[in-house]
């Protein structure tokens, strides 16, 4: 199936997405399919369902410094300590990736360790899908942990994981991830002022007309000003997203001691 996808694919430039469903895949299908994504720059999702013997090793290589994939889904397919691994590894390094789904993986908390380990230093992943998997508590704790301090990560998905004994865990976690969302939102107005002025709270609209006054003393072109503006706002954004986030912290009385990063 693969290789016939590949003589349809060969000098196309309109497909965007590949799924494969119930596949078996064999040494010369794997090659194939990374031959695929490295010479189809417009493809930008893959999605993979119920397929074995998939080389991830070789998959996650390509991905590494892809620029084109930007949804990547897993659902019903084995994932190993050493697709872990090397997940994490194109987490660390891929910019463009900003969407993953890891749907019915029998993910345990071991390897919900290994990803966040990875997502801290990842700045792009927007919506993150870790439905019916086997997360307990302690892997729960470890996302709550992980998006007190990730800012980027706006739609997460956990349904299905009822092996979480405390359920207020992932109210907490969907709680953080909200405030990201709220947090992106402004950025997005922070990147258009002064026309998204009329957009910001009236907290906020205050701190910008301090800033304009201070600035007044110092006779700079209007466009540097602007950005001078522009940076402050997403200073303060973050500041109290920051605060925010702490705040849900010390309501619930978390503690992470023993939670590793």
């Amino acid at each position: 199936m693969i290789q016939i996808c590949g003589y349809l694919l060969e000098g196309t430039h309109f497909v965007t997405s590949l799924h494969f469903t119930n596949q078996s895949f064999v040494e010369s299908t794997n090659i194939l399919l990374n031959t695929l994504i490295q010479n189809n720059p417009k493809v930008h999702s893959l999605s993979f369902e119920k397929v074995s013997d998939l080389n991830t090793k070789l998959l996650f290589s390509t991905l590494e410094l892809n620029t084109s994939i930007v949804n990547l889904h897993f659902i019903e397919t084995p994932i190993s300590k050493e697709f872990i691994a090397d997940l994490s590894f194109v987490l660390r390094n891929n910019t463009t990736l900003t969407s993953l789904s890891l749907n019915k993986g029998s993910i345990e908390d071991k390897e919900i360790l290994k990803l966040s380990q990875a997502l801290h230093k990842n700045t792009t992943l927007r919506n993150l899908r870790l439905c019916e998997n086997e997360i307990k508590d302690k892997g729960a704790l470890i996302l709550e942990k992980l998006f007190l301090k990730n800012s980027t990560v706006t739609h997460i998905s956990l349904p299905g994981n009822n092996t979480v004994a405390n359920k207020t865990i992932i109210g907490r976690i969907l709680l953080l991830v909200t405030k990201n969302r709220e947090f992106d939102e402004l950025c997005s107005y922070t990147k258009i002022w002064p026309q998204s002025h009329k957009q910001l709270s009236q907290s906020t609209r205050k701190f910008v007309e301090e800033i304009v006054l201070v600035l007044k003393n110092f006779y700079l072109p209007k466009d540097l000003q602007i950005l001078i503006i522009i940076f402050c706002l997403h200073i303060h954004h973050t500041q109290q997203l920051t605060t925010q986030k702490l705040e849900i912290n010390n309501k619930y009385g978390e503690t992470f001691m023993h939670i590793p990063d």
